[in-house]
């Protein structure tokens, strides 16, 4: 889970090299002034009688052109004002600051992808309602715990940690 956030962290530091600077959604999105930029997807394959283990990173990043507004806005680089960003030059800075991430996060472990990715964090400190499979409930993001974990303090101050689930802003209810 916590390369999921490293992850973001490179896309928006590319992105940042174009002079668009993404605000992350937990858990797994990219947004440019409130609309979806970038959608993270992490699957991991293990093979125990190999010995191999491996996580591929799908990520979908809009660059020249974005789809049409369905649940929530969407925006591109080019429409957020990056018109000079190409597939190429993305990837170029894309892999160049995944691997630095990659390479803070083997030396100095979670601690410092959590407090970059909460710098950058949306909607951090407000209103959000959590969709879970059986239920929705509102509160406040609260922030994350050590292992990226979203804190949603409910009304009347109780903490819920919430693992997995999709996050609404308070505007989108």
């Amino acid at each position: 889970g916590e390369l999921t956030f490293l992850v973001a962290l490179a896309l928006a530091d590319a992105g940042a090299r174009f002079g668009v600077v993404p605000a992350l959604k937990w858990p797994n999105d990219l947004l440019v002034g409130g609309a979806k930029l970038a959608g993270i997807l992490l699957e991991a394959e293990h093979d125990a009688e190999a010995g191999t283990a491996c996580v591929v990173a799908g990520t979908g990043l809009n660059i020249a052109h974005h789809p049409p507004p369905g649940r929530y806005p969407t925006t591109s680089l080019a429409a957020s004002g990056a018109s000079d960003a190409t597939v190429e030059a993305l990837l170029s800075a894309y892999l160049e600051t995944l691997g630095f991430w990659l390479d803070r996060w083997d030396a100095e472990g979670f601690a410092p992808v959590r407090r970059a990715w909460l710098e950058r964090a949306a909607g951090l400190g407000g209103p959000i309602r959590v969709r879970l499979p059986r239920e929705e409930i509102d509160g406040i993001f609260g922030g994350l715990d050590d292992d990226g974990t979203l804190l949603l303090t409910l009304p009347g101050g109780a903490v819920r940690p919430v693992r997995s689930g999709e996050v609404f802003f308070s505007e989108r209810r």
